[in-house]
Order: structure tokens, then C-alpha cells, then sequence
């Protein structure tokens, strides 16, 4: 079955709403304006909600790869929050840090970086992840 998009991108996260959207383009024109097709919702630490704008993106191959993607981002991203904030800064007897979203970034980045399988990471991960952040001094 052939694609209804010729790009989808899953990088535009919106502050206001705390969602990311799920932008398509049906051409390769460079002209042409891009569709939000789907949004995934931020807020819930381990669901990553899709609520899609074109149902079509429900049964297309590359617009669910890529919101299953952007879902794996945000769920693994609130999983090192709730780490970090839950387990990490009471046991250091520290509050949360002005730079939490950058460490947040930093470990699951890292993470996913490593040949960690994305659907069976561990809390040694991120330890591990924190560790090399310490180390470089981020």
C-alpha cells in the first residue's frame, strides 16, 4: 500500500498545548504547506495520548511509525523525569534544579543513543546516563 504522505515530521512540540504535533506534506514541494495529521499529548507520564486530526494517519504505515516514534520519546522522556524527580534528587537531598529539562533531555538522549532496546530500558539506564552527564559536567 502506497504512503498518503511524501514527509511526515514528529519534532514540533508546542509549550502552550505540551503536545507534539504530527506534521505532514503530501508533495515534495517545498511550497506546499504542511497538515497536522495527529498530536500526542505530553501531560500523561505513560500513555502519550494520539488524537488524530486525519484518520487516515490511524491506518497509514509511515505516519504510525512516526507518531509511535515521537510516543517512545515522550513516554521514555517522563519516565527520567519521575526518576529523576521521585528517586534521584530526595536520595542527593536536593530540589528540582533550574536546568531539569536540560537533564531530562540529556539522559534520554543518551539513552537512546546507547544500543538499549527502546521497549525494555531500566532505571540503570538512566543511572548510567546520569553518571556520564555528571562526568562531562553538563
Amino acid at each position: 500500500m502506497k504512503n498518503i504522505w511524501s514527509e511526515i515530521r514528529n519534532d514540533n512540540y508546542d509549550d502552550f498545548s505540551q503536545v507534539i504535533t504530527i506534521d505532514a506534506w503530501t508533495t515534495d514541494n517545498d511550497n506546499e504547506e504542511g497538515t497536522v495529521i495527529a498530536s500526542i499529548d505530553t501531560r500523561n507520564d505513560h500513555n502519550a495520548e494520539v488524537t488524530y486530526l486525519d484518520p487516515r494517519a490511524k491506518k497509514d504505515k509511515y505516519a504510525q511509525e512516526m507518531i509511535t516514534e515521537a510516543r517512545k520519546r515522550v513516554i521514555r522522556g517522563n519516565d527520567v523525569n519521575n526518576w529523576l524527580v521521585t528517586k534521584i534528587y530526595p536520595s542527593i537531598g536536593i530540589d528540582q534544579p533550574d536546568n531539569h529539562d536540560q537533564i531530562v533531555c540529556y539522559i534520554r538522549c543518551d539513552v537512546e543513543e546507547t544500543e538499549v532496546d527502546p521497549d525494555n530500558y531500566h532505571s540503570g539506564d538512566f543511572g548510567n546516563a546520569f553518571r556520564r552527564m555528571l562526568e562531562e559536567k553538563v
